[in-house]
């Protein structure tokens, strides 16, 4: 689990990212003397011990930091700006986004949303921190969220991709949080996420409307929500009901493409697939590459979701691409608004990305 401020630098720039990540931090009064360990900062901002030690350098050289005698931990020098006259900006508070990933298993949209909603939660005074819990793993995970929230003082809660369990224990303990997903059945919470009823029933539609009854959905075993609406949105739109494949291996190539293997030995061998998370279309695209097979000519694709990498494949794939701004402003809005106050709106946010066909579905 991480803790304290999110030290996890942006990775256009790595040096430069994580010298400003740890100038920022100590600024922010983070540490009070001294620094500390470097096994452990490596740690909680991901990054090596190469790269560490010539951030500290340079912090080293703008007198934020002392340096490091063997052994022994780097003294802060910095004072604040009180220090020179000027007023230190006071915090509102933290909110903490808890996540059930490690960082560098969240998509780039959805860390780029990450991105854009701290620096926004920053304009209103606040800190965003990320962490993630072996409570997302529990079916009763009171006594971990209890541990985590006595660790771990916020204004409000962000909680991403939760579970029915930890919804109901936010509910019952009175603790601000929005859902970055959708609640499970009866769960009253504020939540952002996307329409995937109304996406699935989309992608029905144009799949329909270029000809195609034989469609295959491919989706991991995950028991979310959003992953069954999406699934229903389709079956709504088409006369045929889809082929739908389950556990088709969220991170191994080899089980995912021996599920494409059994749809195409089907007599009736569909002419689309539906694929539910982008990080499998390059998988997919590789696989049928493999077989001799071209699309859209021999097989169509259409993504239910976006990410950037899918902006240099070829053919561009059909998916849905929400406005991460748009995003990042409502759950910064709604965040606020539990923090301020405690209490949110429990109006819907259920976002409609926009669609981009793409070259990925032929006509037939």
């Amino acid at each position: 689990m991480l803790a304290g401020m999110d030290l996890v630098p942006e990775r256009n720039s790595l040096l430069s990212a994580t010298t400003s990540v740890l100038r920022d931090a100590i600024r922010a009064g983070e540490w009070e003397q001294e620094l500390p360990g470097e096994r452990k900062l490596c740690e909680r901002m991901q990054v090596g011990r190469d790269t560490l030690r010539l951030a500290l350098k340079q912090l080293e050289r703008e007198g934020l930091i002392g340096k490091g005698d063997p052994g022994r931990r780097r003294p802060i020098l910095w004072k604040g700006d009180d220090a020179k006259g000027g007023e230190r900006k006071v915090g509102r508070g933290t909110v903490v986004y808890l996540t059930p990933h490690r960082l560098e298993r969240l998509t780039e949209t959805t860390l780029a949303e990450i991105d854009l909603v701290r620096g926004h939660l920053a304009d209103g005074g606040f800190r965003l921190e990320i962490l993630n819990s072996p409570a997302f793993g529990m079916k009763r995970p009171a006594t971990s969220l209890k541990k985590l929230l006595a660790e771990q003082g916020a204004a409000a809660w962000i909680l991403h991709q939760s579970t029915g369990p930890m919804q109901q224990w936010f509910i019952e303990n009175a603790v601000p949080c929005l859902l970055h997903g959708l609640p499970q059945e009866g769960i009253d919470l504020p939540f952002v996420d996307l329409d995937y009823f109304a996406i699935g029933r989309h992608a029905g539609g144009f799949l329909s409307g270029r000809g195609h009854e034989k469609i295959a959905l491919l989706r991991p075993g995950s028991p979310l929500r959003g992953l069954d609406l999406a699934e229903a949105g389709l079956r709504e739109a088409l006369r045929v009901p889809p082929i739908v494949v389950k556990d088709v291996g969220a991170n191994d190539p080899k089980i995912l493409g021996r599920q494409i293997d059994l749809l195409l030995q089907l007599d009736a061998r569909p002419t689309a697939i539906v694929v539910t998370r982008s990080r499998q279309v390059l998988t997919t695209l590789t696989h049928l590459g493999q077989l001799g097979l071209r699309v859209p000519e021999d097989l169509s694709i259409v993504a239910l979701d976006y990410d950037p990498y899918l902006d240099h494949l070829l053919p561009q794939v059909a998916c849905y691409r929400v406005d991460v701004n748009h995003a990042a402003r409502i759950v910064v809005r709604k965040t606020m608004e539990l923090a301020g106050s405690g209490a949110t709106t429990r109006t819907t946010q259920a976002l409609m990305p926009d669609f981009f066909p793409g070259d990925s579905v032929a006509k037939i």
